[in-house]
């Protein structure tokens, strides 16, 4: 099938495989991130939870590098568990006292992370925030929609905000780049209009912050999965996210066009072997399947040697299937 091919550019050093990094953002940020994770590659994946907003995405990277912790009046109960507008609905707890223990744990995290990180991966997913007291709340946690406020934020807004906790960043760590993507799942609830101006919104933002800051870059995962795919059957049944092979298809544009040929080598390597610890014999108690086996195991306590990666669990499930053929 014949498509319309984006152009990827990148000024940027190479991604390699000793290099550390953070995915931040709407749920396109675990979809690629936890591909990073699979390959064993130094990443973490929003450990505050999906936030969609740039405005409360900045909140948490600003609260992380400033030490400013949560505290109880962070916190509301609501149906047995303590809420924080500021956090993704997975942080909510049954208790008070963890649910503020675990949001300061994951923002201390997050502040040695950005010290420490080569690339930044942040994913904006809408500029239509819900307001609540004045403030932009990351998620509303299914409270009744007449609590809220709803607007699109102007981009020139979202620009000082996000040009501002971006400055942040680069002052406590000089040598991090940071990759902006637009989130390609649709916001239909919104209405496809308001999305598409939303949209907009964020990718003229991208824009302008890549223009304005050298370390920051626009990777053009919205328009791979609107204009390159631009096609259904790249879509899950809710017509709105990104399938696995949509997924898998960025995923391998991002290493073709951002990494080196070494990591281009370590995630194959990688993938043979998983689909190696994959692979089900018909005759699994067979000599030839005990023999692939064994070599495995040797390529995996190899690899993992070599690379200096932890392949600790595949090596213990192949260890398994071997003792059970006994």
């Amino acid at each position: 099938m014949k498509r319309t091919v984006v152009n990827i550019e990148s000024s940027f050093d190479k991604i390699n495989q000793n290099q550390r990094f953070v995915f931040l953002g709407s749920c396109f940020a675990n979809n690629i991130g936890d591909h990073f994770i699979h390959y064993k590659l130094k990443s973490i994946v929003n450990p505050l939870g999906v936030v969609f907003h740039p405005i409360s995405l900045m909140r948490l990277i600003d609260r992380s590098i400033n030490e400013n912790w949560f505290t109880e009046k962070d916190f509301f109960e609501f149906d047995s568990y303590w809420f924080n507008y500021e956090l993704s609905g997975t942080c909510a707890k049954a208790s008070l006292k963890s649910a503020i223990t675990f949001a300061n744990n994951q923002l201390v995290e997050l502040r040695s992370r950005f010290c420490n990180a080569d690339r930044l991966f942040l994913t904006f997913g809408s500029a239509i925030g819900y307001i609540k007291n004045g403030e932009i709340v990351a998620n509303c946690h299914k409270q009744d929609g007449s609590l809220f406020a709803k607007k699109n934020i102007k981009e020139e807004c979202l620009f000082n905000i996000v040009k501002s906790s971006l400055e942040l960043l680069i002052k406590i760590n000089k040598n991090i780049r940071v990759h902006l993507t637009v989130s390609p799942v649709r916001h239909k609830k919104e209405g496809i209009v308001e999305n598409s101006r939303s949209k907009a919104t964020l990718i003229n933002l991208a824009h302008n912050l890549s223009d304005y800051f050298p370390e920051v870059e626009y990777f053009p995962a919205y328009e791979i999965v609107v204009d390159e795919l631009r096609d259904y059957q790249f879509f899950n049944n809710d017509l709105v996210h990104p399938n696995l092979n949509a997924i898998n298809i960025i995923w391998n544009k991002l290493l073709e066009t951002l990494a080196t040929k070494d990591l281009n080598k370590f995630v194959e390597k990688s993938r043979q072997l998983n689909k190696s610890i994959k692979h089900r014999p018909l005759h699994p108690k067979s000599i030839s399947n005990k023999i692939f086996l064994k070599k495995l195991l040797n390529k995996l306590y190899d690899f993992q040697k070599e690379t200096n990666t932890s392949w600790k669990i595949e090596i213990e499930e192949v260890e398994l299937i071997l003792k059970s053929l006994n």
